[in-house]
């Protein structure tokens, strides 16, 4: 729902009968104006996240670095024993390391956004506090660990000798239309395990396995014919491909597939942020 500021207070207010009959543009609307008022909150959650994360022993710190890679650098070893089909077009540890990247900002991002939710707590309501911001706030390891990824997939692109181009300081903007379809998703999917709690486990086991059709790993056999027909369905397949061959070698192969998964990308964040909202106090409710 669209918060509504008291001045006496100081707090956010909520009418449940505002929110029942937000509209779309509204609902970004107050996205928007609740995220800009109360950042220094969530940028304050965030800074602690890191702190408790990265303070401590080396080995604590470590650790911390390389659990995001980790199963990178795994599969990056199977490539380079050749035990995944390659991409002619690409070194096999790059193309792992941008896939594996890129879907794992995909995959996390729902995961995280369905786990806030569920994590939620009366406290806040009490408090009057948006739901968003803590929602918001659970991104910080996100972006830490993909910042980590991106640094490796870095090290792994100059040690292969890959040609630097100025197209690839862009990078962060190929996200927006899939961080855009994954908040989208995650806030629809979390709404519902208020209401039904297999949701989520649910979802995480369709990504666990969702990752070996996604080209994160390897590309799956052109000649096979139902791969030429799921390609126009599988979204996340064509967040990987489109986004790594753009990233990498400045091409694009799928523009038409990846134009329409962005425009659906956005389009789901907008329905994704509007159903939060709308079905904000029922969620409270529920805590």
């Amino acid at each position: 729902m669209l918060p509504m500021h008291n001045k006496t207070t100081n707090n956010t207010v909520y009418d449940a009968d505002t929110a029942e009959r937000m509209g779309s543009l509204t609902a970004v609307i107050g996205f928007v104006r609740t995220l800009r008022q109360h950042w220094p909150q969530v940028r304050l959650n965030m800074a602690q996240d890191w702190h408790e994360t990265y303070r401590g022993t080396y080995m604590k710190l470590l650790w911390a670095i390389l659990m995001p890679i980790v199963p990178m650098s795994v599969f990056m070893l199977l490539a380079k024993i050749r035990i995944f089909q390659s991409d002619g077009r690409f070194p096999a540890g790059v193309y792992i390391a941008a896939g594996i990247t890129i879907w794992m900002l995909f995959a996390e991002t729902i995961t995280i956004t369905i786990n806030a939710v569920r994590s939620l707590s009366h406290s806040l309501a009490d408090a009057q506090t948006p739901l968003i911001v803590p929602l918001v706030s659970n991104y910080s390891m996100l972006f830490s660990d993909t910042a980590i990824r991106l640094l490796a997939l870095l090290v792994w692109v100059l040690i292969e000798k890959v040609p630097f181009q100025w197209y690839m300081l862009a990078f962060p903007l190929l996200f927006i239309p899939m961080i855009a379809f994954s908040i989208g998703l995650g806030l629809i999917l979390a709404t519902f395990n208020i209401v039904l709690p297999d949701i989520d486990q649910l979802t995480g086991m369709i990504l666990r396995y969702a990752i070996f059709f996604s080209h994160a790993f390897f590309p799956l056999p052109a000649e096979a014919a139902w791969v030429a027909k799921f390609a126009y369905f599988n979204i996340p397949g064509i967040f990987v491909v489109n986004i790594r061959e753009l990233l990498i070698l400045g091409e694009c192969s799928q523009p038409t597939l990846f134009v329409v998964a962005s425009i659906f990308g956005v389009i789901l964040f907008v329905l994704g942020i509007r159903t939060f909202f709308r079905l904000e106090p029922h969620i409270i409710e529920r805590l």
